[in-house]
């Protein structure tokens, strides 16, 4: 994967994380699916770039982190909201052919 490709993918990302905020803000429910692979993927490629390259990308990937842990906050948040009405995220993955859980 080039540097450009990179950028692209966590721009991607990033909008991913928003849109999955705004969608918990609006109390509808949100789609990770496959995000964890995503990041894994990212970090993968930007291990393999030469090291010039993989250091410019240190800002953007601490900005998503912190997207990530905003996030995991208002996830948690919402969560305790629902209180034991929330369903359980690993049936619902499998309910759904989700491969983890």
């Amino acid at each position: 994967m080039t540097a450009q490709e990179v950028e692209r993918q966590i721009k991607e990302a990033k909008a991913r994380m928003q849109k999955a905020r705004a969608e918990l803000a609006a109390g509808r429910a949100v789609d990770l699916a496959g995000f964890e692979a995503t990041a894994d993927g990212l970090c993968g490629a930007i291990a393999k770039l030469p090291p010039p390259a993989a250091k410019a990308f240190a800002a953007e990937l601490a900005a998503m982190i912190e997207e990530l842990d905003r996030l995991a906050l208002e996830l948690k948040s919402r969560k305790a909201e629902l209180g034991g009405r929330a369903p359980d995220p690993r049936r619902v993955a499998r309910a759904y052919g989700g491969s983890r859980g």
